[in-house]
């Protein structure tokens, strides 16, 4: 692993610091692929008004396939409020991926793999779990040798996909001290269930009755990264001991009263079922779930950013600069 100087940077007028990190991990076992992977910028951003040592660290994940700075509204909150924010890049988004002009695109992603052909199989939601946990830990780490960053208030901070990466490395890393999730939830199986009827029948039926082998090599470019896509969708939908390994829930005995677990969704969700957000989240010892009626999964349409702000003040209330 090697982690590149940093440089100054400056975001919507708040100014810090960008690191590239450079460490090795085996996602789709395909070396050109991995090596993109591979490689991923962390940015720090750093309160005015507090001691370093004193300063609370909120790590932030954005949704599936989207890039880093999509969750940049949540600054202005933040760090008016004493609390450092370090955002990290999640594989296959922005510069760690393959399709920058495609955000939120997932299956564009893989369309452009440097090798379109190749199948991946029913664990890379496993490793792309541990993967986000480890580099959670690589961010953290620089935050505080590099910033004296040295509070142990921790906070996991996650948007859709994102939430879901950021509770594995909660339940199963031990990594933060409060988990606050936003239109997605630690469940794994539960959050797939919008992949369910006509779509998850569709994923198990090609990945059980129509192997590789069947399609064309001439037609393997095009069809290949839509076979990887419905298998994932069908291991996520119908489970089996890949989705059991890459659950965080599969770890919720890890999970003490000391330890804060929040949902926010809205009434209005697609794609996550505010009723399952609020039976997982009375799962945990100290866990709870806000519903806003009218918000959907994200966007401005039921005033998502302002919700999210307004979510993460008063979770970190008693953290902030009094």
């Amino acid at each position: 692993m090697h982690i590149y100087p940093p440089e100054q940077t400056a975001r919507n007028g708040f100014h810090g610091y960008r690191y590239w990190v450079d460490a090795p991990c085996k996602l789709t076992d395909e070396a050109r692929a991995d090596a993109v992977l591979s490689r991923y910028p962390v940015h720090v951003f750093l309160p005015r008004n507090r001691p370093a040592a004193e300063t609370p660290i909120l790590l932030a994940l954005q949704g599936m396939a989207n890039p880093w700075y999509e969750n940049l509204f949540i600054l202005p909150t933040l760090l008016s409020r004493g609390i450092a924010v370090v955002f990290v890049e999640q594989p296959f988004a922005g510069e760690r991926g393959f399709a920058p002009d495609k955000p939120g695109d997932m299956l564009e992603q893989l369309v452009r793999l440097p090798n379109p052909t190749i199948e991946i199989d029913d664990r890379l939601m496993e490793r792309f779990m541990h993967t986000i946990s480890r580099d959670l830990r690589i961010a953290l780490d620089i935050a505080r040798e590099n910033h004296g960053l040295t509070s142990d208030k921790v906070a996991l901070f996650g948007i859709s996909m994102g939430a879901l990466s950021s509770s594995f490395a909660f339940m199963h890393d031990g990594l933060g001290q409060r988990l606050l999730c936003t239109i997605g939830m630690p469940d794994l199986y539960w959050f797939a269930r919008s992949f369910r009827g006509l779509k998850g029948r569709m994923a198990a039926f090609v990945d059980a009755c129509i192997p590789s082998f069947a399609v064309p090599d001439n037609l393997m470019p095009y069809l290949m990264p839509y076979r990887n896509f419905i298998r994932i969708l069908g291991v996520l939908t119908y489970g089996g001991d890949p989705a059991v390994a890459a659950n965080p829930m599969t770890w919720i005995d890890r999970v003490g009263p000391d330890r804060r677990v929040r949902i926010l969704a809205g009434s209005e969700d697609p794609l996550l079922n505010h009723k399952d957000a609020i039976a997982c989240a009375e799962r945990f010892p100290d866990g709870r779930a806000y519903i806003v009626p009218g918000m959907g999964h994200g966007g401005e349409e039921g005033g998502f950013t302002h919700h999210v702000g307004n979510f993460l003040a008063t979770q970190l209330g008693d953290w902030s600069v009094r």
